[in-house]
């Protein structure tokens, strides 16, 4: 950046320096923690947590942060459970709240989205400016409420195009100070890689009937498979073992097709936003993804759960240092926006309800 603080016409890249050594400290104590105090805690340890990985992430050398207060979260935790008490409570005198709540919970869906957006981005910031997101409940009942109906509706047709919207609507919502977020209209593409998807079991399906032909496996049926030309049936062990590879092979089928949709998805999404005439370019791999999922999994499983620091930070840091920023900006010309406090009640009531808002 020069005197004037404009951003030449290059691309920026993120860097995340966060270690796992340095995190599995912060995770294991909130971890103690949170259950000494039972679950009190807890509001500490989310806001430790994300200050450590927002800490460790940069652009041009600064970086991000996040400043909500613990005692919010906190405070909105126990209305969110003061109100699930309730309902238990008065579920038994009044059974119809059994089919009333649910309801409720439906229809507020949409609030409690653009509530837990907003409190999140009105405590992030970049260089002392936060970030805001739009208070658009209209927006958020078509996207989750009408395109998720039109995905059943569809017998899941319309998935790809909902599973963009909501792209769109939780980045086409967010500004950072007078800037705006923005999304390319991408979602052909979606269709693109979900049918890719889609055809990669079935043409691995067709393949490996083909290979079981070639060697004189029949596959008419587990109880009846032989080897052709020796006239005797496998024993118990040879189709065990033929189970197990299956098994395996498919959880590797699974692994890839994920591996592929999400990281063409992140890639499609990223490299088509923009803010304000600056753009990203994202550029991570399906191969890499593949790894990092595997490894990270088979250590978590491995370690009983303690490799999970590990595992978050080998993803997010594989994630970010592949993001870059084409900036054109004048920083000095970025106007902060007048904020006003927003409750943490809408974002703890979307985590109580398990409701993933992670772009």
């Amino acid at each position: 950046m020069d005197a004037t603080g404009t951003l030449p016409s290059k691309p920026l890249d993120f860097d995340f320096s966060g270690k796992g050594w340095e995190f599995f400290k912060i995770w294991i104590v909130n971890i103690l923690l949170t259950i000494l105090t039972l679950g009190i805690y807890s509001a500490w340890a989310k806001v430790r947590s994300k200050r450590y990985f927002y800490g460790n992430t940069a652009i041009a050398g600064s970086a991000f942060e996040y400043t909500a207060d613990p005692i919010s979260i906190l405070i909105g935790r126990v209305i969110v459970l003061g109100i699930f008490l309730l309902y238990i409570a008065g579920e038994s005198t009044f059974p119809i709240l059994s089919l009333l709540f649910p309801i409720i919970v439906f229809l507020a869906l949409p609030w409690l989205m653009v509530r837990a957006l907003m409190f999140n981005a009105r405590y992030s910031s970049y260089r002392n400016i936060s970030f805001s997101f739009n208070n658009d409940i209209k927006g958020a009942a078509i996207t989750f409420l009408l395109l998720g109906l039109l995905v059943v509706i569809t017998a899941g047709l319309a998935f790809p195009y909902y599973y963009y919207r909501v792209y769109k609507f939780m980045i086409g919502n967010h500004n950072y100070g007078n800037l705006s977020f923005d999304i390319n209209s991408v979602w052909k593409k979606f269709y693109i890689i979900f049918l890719i998807a889609l055809l990669i079991p079935i043409g691995l399906t067709i393949a490996a009937f083909m290979v079981f032909k070639l060697i004189g496996i029949d596959l008419s049926g587990l109880s009846q498979l032989a080897v052709e030309g020796a006239g005797q049936p496998l024993s118990g062990v040879g189709i065990g073992i033929i189970l197990i590879g299956a098994y395996v092979l498919s959880l590797f089928i699974y692994l890839f097709i994920y591996a592929y949709v999400r990281t063409n998805i992140l890639n499609t999404v990223w490299s088509n936003v923009n803010v304000g005439g600056n753009s990203f370019e994202s550029n991570l791999s399906v191969k890499g993804m593949m790894w990092i999922y595997f490894t990270n999994g088979l250590g978590i499983l491995l370690t009983l759960g303690l490799y999970t620091p590990w595992a978050m930070i080998r993803m997010t840091r594989y994630r970010i240092n592949r993001l870059k920023v084409w900036a054109d900006s004048n920083i000095n010309e970025v106007i902060v926006k007048q904020q006003k406090e927003v409750s943490a009640t809408g974002g703890e009531m979307s985590d109580f309800l398990d409701v993933d808002l992670a772009i």
